[in-house]
């Protein structure tokens, strides 16, 4: 596998998620646990994904200073107690929430995933598909040309799809 195998996908992401966190504290002689959903209202960031094939090596993280909106709540219908410890909490989880999901990066081996496609450069794989790329008329007039290609998904999954391809220089 050559440098030039591998690619990078970026994108603007914009998400909702929530998350079930569960804290314990000390309180006199026991133990006290609570359960609280963390509430990430939105997320917007550049997500980039690079794929280095000689490694089987998927990395993804957000590029920049991705904006995040987030606050914390008590789940179910739990009783907080005192609102200042639950302010003091939020303050204190959403800037770790913040700081960690600002900073994460994910190193992924796809080898390790059944089935996971494998990008494989090839400029015209085979006779057919070169006489159909160089008789359509946008690729004549420059720009774009149609490019179809079987897709292995995970799990067995095969696929043949047509794609626009477009070469920006």
């Amino acid at each position: 596998s050559l440098p030039s195998d591998n690619m990078t996908v970026s994108s603007d992401l914009s998400t909702t998620i929530f998350f079930l966190l569960r804290t314990s504290r000390p309180v006199r002689d026991s133990l006290v646990s609570m359960d609280y959903v963390l509430n990430i209202d939105r997320i917007r960031a550049r997500l980039s994904i690079t794929f280095i094939t000689a490694e089987h090596l998927m990395i993804a993280k957000f590029e920049g200073w991705p904006d995040i909106k987030m606050r914390l709540s008590p789940a179910g219908s739990q009783s907080t107690g005192h609102s200042k410890d639950l302010d003091s909490l939020s303050d204190i989880v959403e800037d770790v929430a913040t700081q960690a999901i600002r900073g994460v990066q994910l190193d992924i081996r796809t080898n390790t995933i059944k089935n996971f496609p494998v990008f494989k450069r090839t400029v015209f794989p085979n006779n057919t598909q070169k006489q159909t790329v160089l008789s359509n008329s946008s690729f004549g007039r420059g720009g774009s040309r149609p490019h179809s290609a079987e897709i292995n998904g995970i799990g067995n999954n095969t696929q043949t799809r047509q794609m626009e391809v477009k070469v920006v220089k």
